[in-house]
């Protein structure tokens, strides 16, 4: 390349290129592209000092922004709201001054100034959207940014169709108003899209055209020019077109694929890329950051080498292990973070929250990993390191370090008093407060703890104070519904739950579309957005039911507390709220409520810093239909697994049905059907169907109430009649010993599937209803035509 291309650095003396050639092959061996080639290499590999940020503030609000001899000019954006601002959290260890971090960006300076559009490539984590945002804050480029999903439609892109008034209007998404006022537009997540959606971009990325459902047609700015020339402005409006802006640029972040799920792209998509990889921050740098932090150094050398030994597993090419889950870099500093709250607390299961690989790791897997705690001195020698131990006993039964006591309000904020076992001190944390009453210990409450809840609740109360969500992995029916309840009731939350479903969509997560009376269309706000607003704790239920790829569309909402909605609506942090707040009081001279009103008709609204998302699933598997957890997943989270002991479920039933006969009984029978819950009978996997806390607690609490037939209960319970007749067959031979008798086996001997029963009695006095023994009392509805009116029938 000529030496006056302005991406280029000064090259080095004509003498030292020849010699360098020389050393390695003959001049005239060489073709004259490869020789170029090697020239423009060397002047990189020559170039002398780290790569430097400059920024330069000129007239008329112009910057000038240089890194490594790239220059870029840049201008004062003309509306603010859509510059970012601090892009990575303080703990996330990521910084645009670091050296790799400059690589990257003067690279995107170099595609910038040839105009051309940019593709992020690497593995999951906030590394290549952090990038982009980066870019667009240093040089004041305005943004937008869309998630894309398997959900994501043309109208997602282009332009979506609303009804005002009885007539249909179009509104401009992201890509369109980007084209047209010269942003940046940042695509998240190009693999997970449609194969049929992504090329409607293809005419706009490589000629800057394209043709919108309202009439309008975009044109390249260069083409809009031609046609200007010749052409009236009345008649090029009367044609419909509209210039592209020169300034308008996309970037691209996607996944390597097949080393990740998702679709490969289409080759003409692709070739209208400069694709990047962007690698995770090598361990030289991640050695740099966590030295300037104040963590011990003992700590930093076991999380450096941990780092190390695990990426070197999981990036080999040929190895007889089966593909780890990949190692979040970002989720390094977070564990960072974590120990310098609690100091003297245990690595091991603050690692294991981020890296929870025992989950769905086999046995080759846990052999290989365990070797390498036991190497950084995590996990003590064992005379059978070939034996595979279960990890699941290091993160409930290993305590953290630290014993939750007691939760203090003072005014606005919440201080958390720990007890260090380590030290026998007491350590306490300040965290933004609530209005709902405080929690104390010994009062009347449903949850029943236990040793081995405490220390867990504890670790739940860890990642809170250092403001991550968290993932609660458990079997259905064990508990976590009531565990998080009760961790909201510690913290003084208004705790939502936002059940899922498997058809449920990335767009059901956030808004859904409806309809007035009149037949405008409008959108409605999610319990999960609602929540992000008002502070509250969001409970996720479920996310083992979604498609895979559609919980990925909270990445931004859970990294960087930022969410962009369907109808335009922007949530972002609060410190970059305060700024926009700021900068609208000092340039309009007006006074923070009016500066509120203005930047929430502009549909800019924060997000709380007390909102927490908290989401729950059952344990995973490496395949099949249970396998949700991802390297997206697994990055977004920390992951607490509720494993709960056998004696602890009778601890709970005893303090809650103290009255209950019958639980002795029920003692007996739930081992007799977990003894037998690892055989198969006939074409079921998994033995026996197995009584599970939820059930059990059902089961007592109906006897309390109203003592009767535990026979009955069970079948209901168990679904004894939808059981196949292998496992019912095994199921009578397992209650029979016990003394419970199913009614269904009544049925079957006395060869009939009819019963005999009486019409129980039914009385109305006043306000109380009562069939036979049982009574409750009928509510006065306050819209009587809603309420059913039905006439049955005794046959």
């Amino acid at each position: 390349a000529p030496s006056s291309t302005p991406f280029l650095p000064s090259p080095p003396p004509p003498s030292s290129i020849s010699l360098s050639l020389s050393l390695t092959f003959p001049r005239h061996h060489l073709p004259r592209m490869t020789s170029r080639r090697l020239e423009v290499l060397l002047r990189h590999l020559l170039q002398e000092g780290p790569l430097q940020l400059h920024v330069v503030r000129g007239e008329g609000g112009r910057t000038t922004v240089s890194i490594g001899g790239v220059l870029l000019q840049c201008s004062l954006p003309e509306d603010v709201t859509y510059v970012p601002f601090s892009v990575a959290p303080q703990n996330s260890g990521v910084y645009d001054e670091l050296a790799e971090i400059l690589q990257h960006l003067r690279w995107i300076f170099q595609k910038t100034i040839l105009q051309q559009d940019i593709y992020l490539l690497g593995p999951p984590g906030p590394l290549r959207r952090w990038l982009a945002f980066y870019y667009c804050e240093l040089t004041q480029r305005e943004c937008e940014y869309l998630a894309l999903s398997r959900d994501t439609t043309e109208s997602d892109i282009k332009q979506r169709r609303e009804i005002t008034n009885g007539s249909v209007r179009y509104i401009d998404q992201c890509a369109v108003s980007a084209a047209i006022e010269g942003r940046v537009l940042i695509l998240e997540g190009l693999e997970k899209c449609e194969r049929n959606v992504l090329p409607v971009l293809n005419n706009l990325l490589e000629n800057r055209e394209m043709n919108l459902e309202d009439g309008r047609f975009l044109v390249s700015p260069e083409r809009y020019a031609e046609l200007a020339a010749t052409h009236s402005a009345a008649e090029l409006d009367a044609l419909q077109l509209v210039p592209v802006h020169e300034d308008f640029q996309v970037i691209a972040l996607g996944l390597p694929v097949p080393r990740f799920q998702g679709y490969t792209l289409d080759p003409p998509l692709r070739s209208r890329f400069q694709a990047r990889d962007i690698r995770n921050l090598s361990s030289v740098t991640q050695r740099a950051v966590l030295a300037s932090s104040s963590l011990l150094p003992r700590i930093q050398e076991q999380l450096l080498a941990f780092y190390e030994a695990v990426c070197l597993i999981q990036d080999a090419p040929a190895s007889k292990l089966t593909r780890l889950l990949y190692f979040p870099t970002h989720a390094l500093h977070r564990i960072s973070y974590v120990q310098q709250l609690f100091p003297e607390g245990h690595l091991l299961p603050v690692l294991l929250r981020s890296y929870p690989y025992f989950i769905v790791a086999e046995k080759l897997e846990h052999q290989a990993l365990n070797t390498i705690f036991r190497s950084v001195g995590l996990l003590p020698e064992s005379p059978a390191q070939e034996e595979v131990e279960d990890m699941q006993i290091h993160l409930p039964a290993s305590s953290c370090g630290y014993e939750f006591e007691r939760v203090v309000a003072a005014g606005d904020s919440l201080e958390l008093h720990f007890h260090c076992t380590v030290t026998n001190s007491s350590h306490a944390i300040a965290l933004a407060g609530a209005t709902s009453p405080p929690y104390a210990r010994g009062s009347r409450s449903p949850f029943v703890e236990s040793p081995i809840l405490t220390q867990f609740v504890a670790g739940l109360l860890q990642d809170q104070c250092a403001g991550v969500d968290m993932c609660l992995i458990g079997e259905q029916g064990s508990g976590k519904t009531s565990l998080l309840h009760h961790f909201g009731s510690i913290l003084h939350y208004n705790v939502r739950t936002m059940q899922t479903y498997r058809d449920m969509t990335s767009r059901d997560l956030l808004q859904r579309r409806a309809t007035k009376t009149n037949g405008d269309t409008f959108w409605v706000q999610s319990p999960l957005v609602e929540a992000a607003l008002a502070g509250d704790l969001l409970v996720l239920d479920g996310a083992h039911r979604l498609a895979p790829g559609v919980l990925t569309i909270l990445q931004r909402l859970v990294e960087d507390r930022e969410l962009t909605l369907f109808d335009g609506t922007r949530l972002i942090r609060v410190s970059r709220y305060e700024r926009l707040l700021n900068a609208s009081m000092n340039s309009r001279g007006i006074d923070r409520t009016q500066a509120v009103s203005l930047l929430t008709a502009q549909r800019i609204l924060p997000v709380s810093p007390r909102f927490r998302l908290v989401v729950t699933a059952t344990p995973p598997t490496r395949t099949g239909k249970r396998a949700w957890l991802s390297d997206e997943i697994l990055s977004m989270f920390s992951f607490h697994e509720l494993r709960t002991v056998k004696e602890d479920r009778w601890t709970v039933l005893d303090h809650l049905y103290p009255k209950c006969a019958e639980l002795a009984l029920l003692r007996k029978l739930s081992e007799a059907l977990s003894s037998h819950g690892t055989e198969t009978y006939g074409e079921l996997e998994g033995g026996l169907p197995v009584l599970s806390l939820r059930q059990l607690i059902r089961i007592c609490k109906r006897l309390s109430g109203f003592p009767g037939d535990l026979g009955l209960l069970l079948e209901d319970v168990l679904m004894y009649q939808f059981l196949p007749a292998a496992v019912r067959k095994a199921l009578d031979q397992v209650v029979e010993p016990l003394g419970i008798v199913l009614p269904s086996q009544v049925k079957t001997a006395v060869g009939s599937d009819e019963t005999i029963s009486e019409m129980p009695e039914i009385t109305i006095e006043g306000n109380l209803l009562t069939i036979d023994t049982v009574s409750i009392t009928r509510r006065e509805p306050a819209e009587p035509a809603l309420v059913p009116s039905v006439t049955f029938f005794a046959v």
